[in-house]
């Protein structure tokens, strides 16, 4: 067994660059108590979608939801089958506070989206620095929670963030080789 990485043999992603943040088209939507159903888009870095907001309330926590590779918008977003809508809806439920859906475009193949999170984790990170700027949250407000390449922005997101910040997130990491592995030992 070799080491985990080694210079000369890394996988070809590495050689890859990401799509600048134009390019990327990442949508944020805000959900509330007062707006469950329906959606208030928050666009990237917009002062004054934020000033304007009737439903962002600074004086409670903003949790952020970001899907992995596999979702599109729809599913991400509208799609009562995709997990961020069940997630914020229980969300609401249980607790009075906003809750951002990310939504960013993946694209093929995989490694190209994953390249991407370089790119759509600071955007993310530029976007809760905007909030904080037009608002009185904080940065311990904020929690973001990401499965598979989600987790992976979220991770990029907070690494943004200067070293006196930190950024409470939750990490949905599940690999396909994981799961076939776990399949594959179970029907044994």
């Amino acid at each position: 067994m070799g080491e985990f990485y080694d210079f000369f043999n890394r996988p070809f992603i590495d050689l890859q660059l990401p799509d600048p943040p134009e390019a990327q088209d990442v949508n944020f939507y805000l959900y509330t108590r007062l707006n469950p159903f329906h959606n208030v888009s928050l666009r990237w870095n917009n002062s004054e979608d934020i000033i304007n907001s009737d439903y962002l309330n600074d004086s409670l926590p903003i949790k952020m939801l970001i899907h992995g590779y596999i979702n599109s918008e729809n599913e991400a977003v509208q799609d009562e089958e995709s997990w961020m809508v069940p997630l914020k809806d229980a969300m609401l439920r249980h607790a009075d506070l906003n809750v951002i859906l990310v939504y960013w475009r993946n694209r093929f193949p995989y490694e190209r989206s994953s390249v991407n999170t370089r790119v759509v984790g600071p955007m993310v990170a530029v976007q809760i620095q905007a909030i904080i700027a037009h608002s009185n949250a904080t940065l311990d407000s904020f929690h973001l929670v990401g499965h598979s390449l989600g987790a992976h922005i979220s991770g990029n997101g907070s690494r943004v963030l200067t070293k006196k910040e930190t950024l409470l997130f939750t990490l949905f990491l599940l690999q396909a080789t994981q799961a076939s592995s776990s399949a594959t030992a179970a029907s044994a």
